[in-house]
């Protein structure tokens, strides 16, 4: 590479300070770092000196904005010498800091480390230089760990080492660790909630939101408390998205609960961090008053697992979709809209969305939107009169089905915990057949290492599974019943005739719609209604309100108004088309008709005749057979041909009447010759 003449460039004079460097007091402060290496500069002849200042920026990193700066300089051939106060102002990063050592070489440029004794041109430090970067670059990593477990040790016991504080509260002047509601963005928050419980998507409500002039986040903390500012940059302070809004949602501390250790640095030279698995989080229940409640929270996830695609034709959403659920095949009933056309109404219904896939088999299960959402509203209001009327028994029936139900899937988890507990053993004594085979050679290498593969992650997936069951086995040991929670839901709604979307959403977790089967009125459909809190809940059949009893007065006077209507239009129409076959014979009497109208009425009369006479051999034909007589019973006998047992016993009867007339006439002969 060409070398540049030294005449006229520059001494480039660089400072770095860090975080962790500060902790060391004054000697590596920015100010210090200037008088030491200007001096040097000085004594040492060196001349064009310029300072490069890198303030607050930690040395496992290169992309420094001042260090970037001075490589360009570098590279352009505008710099003769740089010069630092020790090794570690360049860099504690030991592979990075040694390479562009190297690319100083390579430029040209000569390196001094004041401190560490280093001048490139010197031969005799090559051994102690990248051992003192090995030491620097440890420095640094056993500085991470130690902040790390400062930290960790500090969010183990709830304290929180984050100054970002989430939206709708503030800290508590008096204790910084504890949060207080901050009133005006918390109304914000919980109208949120509640939009998404009234089954608006993220995407809605943020239109919502910035429709109605709502300051965003950063914007609100930029005016109200700029301690909680961490975004200082926005396009419009009222404009909100979606991001902002499922950030949200996604929050617990809304709960009342402290959320810590979120995210997570894995490498501390590059500082890069990733979200935290849920087992990592640390959690602290209750530790702040809560803007929504567990259960409103925990509905509004259920909520937004249910992706609602946009609509074909304008078609309109529904909001029961990622409620109803099939049977027989478990998928989710999607939802079919038919617009109205010639002088049809329109057509919401849902249907399994596996009955047209090609790689499953199910029945259509097919229901009407108005159908099932008047079933909701008469399920939801019979269930919270019955809980009002009859509390104690409620909370009976609910105990006692949790517990039957928790007796039976606890025992199959146990038996499948056992099972799989005793197969991984097994697979423990295989693989240790296997390695003895292997070692006397009884079994050849590829062999051995395919079955070892198999057994490993056959063993991985036992293992997981049997993690699994055991967490669902603790959560149904401690699970208590939530029968206390569906009352408080009961007593919150007292009183409502209309299916709310937020109503639904309250009282329903999901759906279960069945085959169903018949046609038109004598069709029959089973679907079973799953409630938040509680599951399926059936009400005594010998229960009923008095609104059903109003309702099914009213049902019996809107059938009868119908009964009436149809009756009235039906003889509507069969009135006209009668005085219209008048109006018809008339003129055709009076020889009126045209010559097409002649020729269509014998055609429609030739039809007619053809009906009725095709009519009558068909009721001939469906009659049953007409009896033979008396006569032609007795005249088939005598020909020899074959009888019924019914027309036989006619015959009998026949033949036996008339051999006592016989048996009569000759005694009668007899008497009269004896006279």
């Amino acid at each position: 590479m060409k070398k540049h003449d030294n005449q006229a460039k520059i001494t480039a004079l660089y400072c770095r300070l860090s975080r962790d460097d500060e902790l060391q007091g004054e000697s590596n402060s920015v100010s210090n770092q200037k008088m030491i290496l200007e001096q040097y500069a000085i004594n040492s002849g060196f001349d064009n000196i310029r300072f490069f200042v890198d303030d607050g920026v930690r040395g496992t990193t290169f992309d420094r904005e001042e260090f970037q700066r001075m490589m360009n300089e570098i590279e352009n051939g505008n710099v003769a010498c740089v010069i630092t106060k020790d090794l570690s102002r360049l860099g504690r990063n030991y592979i990075e800091a040694g390479r562009h050592r190297e690319l100083f070489s390579e430029y040209g440029v000569r390196y001094i480390a004041i401190h560490d004794n280093h001048d490139s041109q010197n031969d005799n430090d090559d051994i102690s230089t990248p051992i003192k970067e090995m030491m620097n670059e440890f420095y640094s990593r056993d500085c991470s760990r130690k902040i790390k477990a400062v930290f960790k040790a500090r969010m183990s016991e709830g304290k929180r080492v984050s100054p970002s504080v989430p939206y709708g509260y503030l800290r508590d002047p008096n204790d910084k660790q504890k949060l207080i509601i901050d009133p005006q963005p918390a109304e914000v928050v919980r109208r949120i909630y509640n939009l998404v419980m009234d089954g608006k998507g993220v995407k809605i409500i943020a239109d919502i939101l910035s429709e109605d002039n709502i300051l965003i986040p950063a914007a609100y903390a930029e005016i109200h408390c700029p301690e909680n500012r961490h975004h200082k940059k926005y396009a419009d302070p009222k404009r909100w998205s979606a991001t902002t809004v499922t950030h949200i949602l996604e929050k617990r501390e809304y709960m009342g609960d402290t959320v810590l250790g979120k995210t997570i640095s894995e490498n501390f030279k590059t500082k890069k961090r990733r979200k935290a698995t849920p087992e990592e989080l640390m959690i602290f229940e209750g530790t702040h008053p809560a803007i929504i409640d567990p259960e409103q929270w925990h509905n509004a996830q259920r909520l937004r697992q249910s992706k609602k695609r946009p609509r074909k034709n304008k078609a309109p959403s529904c909001r029961l979709s990622g409620l109803l659920y099939c049977s027989d095949c478990e998928s989710k009933l999607s939802f079919r809209y038919t617009p109205p056309k010639d002088g049809k109404d329109e057509e919401q219904a849902y249907m399994c969305s596996a009955y047209r896939a090609l790689h499953t088999d199910c029945t259509m299960h097919y229901i009407r939107v108005k159908v099932i959402e008047d079933l909701l509203l008469s399920a939801i209001r019979k269930t919270c009169a019955y809980v009002r009327d009859y509390e104690g028994e409620f909370v009976e029936k609910i105990i006692q089905k949790s517990k039957s139900q928790q007796t039976e899937t606890t025992r199959e988890h146990k038996r499948q915990l056992n099972k799989a507990t005793l197969r991984v053993a097994e697979l423990d004594g295989l693989v240790k057949t296997l390695y003895e085979s292997f070692a006397v050679g009884s079994i050849p290498e590829k062999h051995f290492k395919r079955l070892v593969e198999g057994y490993d992650e056959e063993q991985a997936k036992l293992e997981q599974d049997i993690a699994k069951m055991q967490i669902e086995l603790d959560v149904f040991n401690a699970e208590n019943i939530n029968v206390d929670k569906f009352i408080k839901l009961v007593k919150k709604h007292t009183d409502f005739t209309e299916l709310t979307t937020t109503l639904l959403n309250e009282f329903v977790e999901k759906i279960i719609i069945h085959e169903g089967s018949g046609k038109g009125n004598e069709r029959t459909q089973k679907i079973a209604i799953h409630f938040n809190f509680i599951g399926e809940f059936l009400t005594p059949a010998d229960f009923v309100t008095p609104y059903e009893i109003e309702e099914q007065k009213q049902q019996e006077k809107e059938r009868a108004e119908h009964e009436k209507d149809l009756a009235k239009r039906r003889k509507a129409t069969a009135e006209k088309s009668k005085q219209k076959q008048r109006d018809f014979t008339a003129r055709k009497k009076a020889g009126k008709l045209t010559p097409e109208e002649v020729k269509a009425d014998e055609e429609r009369r030739a039809k007619r005749n053809e009906y009725n006479r095709e009519h009558w051999k068909k009721r001939q034909a469906e009659k049953p057979p007409k009896p033979l007589s008396q006569h032609a019973i007795i005249k088939r006998h005598y020909e020899g041909l074959p009888l019924t047992d019914e027309e036989y016993a006619i015959y009998r009867a026949w033949q036996d009447k008339r051999t006592a007339q016989n048996k009569e006439w000759r005694y009668k002969q007899k008497e009269k010759n004896t006279a």
